[in-house]
């Protein structure tokens, strides 16, 4: 600041007007105070509507892939109670993480050392080109925060871009009391979050522990509040799933026109399959040993249960004519030729 300058409002000490009395000298303090004065009661208004950073006009953002960089239109953009004007620039991009597009804020006091024209005007005055009352001026380039230009300088983020995709979001004014009356009955309404269009999503895979996820343009209200994308977005997540056994999922195979049948499981998706196994029907035919009492061993392993066993049209009981024990079967009597359906695995 410059060394003849002089203010002293403070916001605390509750002085809401400064009043000029007859006689009393005017003190360049007071003018000064006065400014900051008028602003502070502007801020505490405009607070209520917007909020730093909001774009109040123009200030659209286009992602250009090809360069990645992000192209941005002029724009007027509510910073520290006041609506300033920025100019359109060009900002590089990381097309790989998230990064805020905002507005870097600095001021420069000029004196009419840089600024002849700041030299009385008045040629008839006894003060005719003499210095006068220096200015604040302000200077907004659109940039990142790790920009980083200085110590005396404010960054307002005001575009916020995921990978190269632009998130849109609400227009001001919002009245923060009023929109959240509005979220909580658009939730309490509608049982919550839900899409109003588009929104689709889509499962792209896996690669090097990382999954991908596509998510179509659209828009959606998330607990009450507006979210919308002008155009798809890709996001990424490291792959990192709750694996869980599951010991079988019984199924009953029932064949189509093509003898096949395709196995759904309960729980999906499955990382590997460890084992199948299957039980199945089949009938085969036995020649009985010699000997009364005998075991004869079945042609099949794993065998689970004996059905029937017949001799043209007699019908032998399991338990009373034979046992089965181990993929044997051990008959009571002498039987030349069986027919045995059994269930093996």
């Amino acid at each position: 600041m410059l060394d003849d300058y002089y203010e002293k409002f403070h916001a605390d000490s509750g002085y809401e007007r400064l009043l000029f009395r007859a006689g009393k000298g005017l003190q360049s303090r007071e003018l000064n105070d006065l400014q900051s004065q008028v602003g502070h009661h502007l801020k505490g208004v405009a607070d209520v509507l917007l909020k730093d950073g909001d774009l109040v006009k123009g200030g659209e953002l286009v992602v250009d892939t090809d360069s990645a960089s992000a192209l941005i239109t002029e724009g007027d953009v509510y910073m520290a109670g006041q609506v300033r004007p920025v100019p359109s620039g060009v900002v590089p991009l990381d097309m790989s993480a998230t990064v805020d597009v905002g507005v870097w804020l600095t001021h420069k006091v000029i004196t009419e050392e840089q600024d002849p024209s700041l030299r009385d005007p008045a040629v008839d005055a006894i003060n005719f080109d003499e210095p006068g009352a220096a200015r604040l001026q302000q200077i907004c380039q659109w940039g990142l925060l790790s920009d980083a230009l200085g110590p005396d300088e404010a960054f307002y983020p005001v575009h916020r871009i995921e990978q190269g995709t632009l998130i849109i979001k609400q227009p001001p004014p919002q009245l923060d009391a009023v929109t959240q009356a509005l979220a909580r009955y658009d939730r309490e309404a509608n049982g919550g979050s839900y899409v109003v269009q588009g929104m689709a999503l889509s499962y792209r895979g896996a690669e090097q522990n990382i999954q991908s996820f596509s998510l179509e343009e659209g828009k959606a209200h998330i607990e009450g509040y507006e979210v919308a994308f002008a155009t798809s977005r890709t996001t990424e997540f490291d792959y990192d799933p709750d694996v869980g056994e599951v010991k079988e999922e019984p199924k009953t195979f029932q064949a189509d026109d093509q003898g096949m049948m395709r196995m759904d499981t309960d729980f999906f998706p499955v990382r590997s399959i460890d084992e199948v196994n299957v039980t199945v029907e089949k009938v085969t035919q036995l020649t009985r040993g010699q000997l009364t009492g005998g075991e004869d061993l079945l042609p099949d392993e794993s065998v689970l249960e004996i059905l029937s066993i017949t001799q043209g049209d007699t019908t032998y009981t399991q338990g009373a004519d034979f046992i089965f024990l181990r993929n044997h079967i051990s008959g009571s009597s002498v039987v030349r030729s069986l027919r045995a359906a059994a269930y093996m695995k």
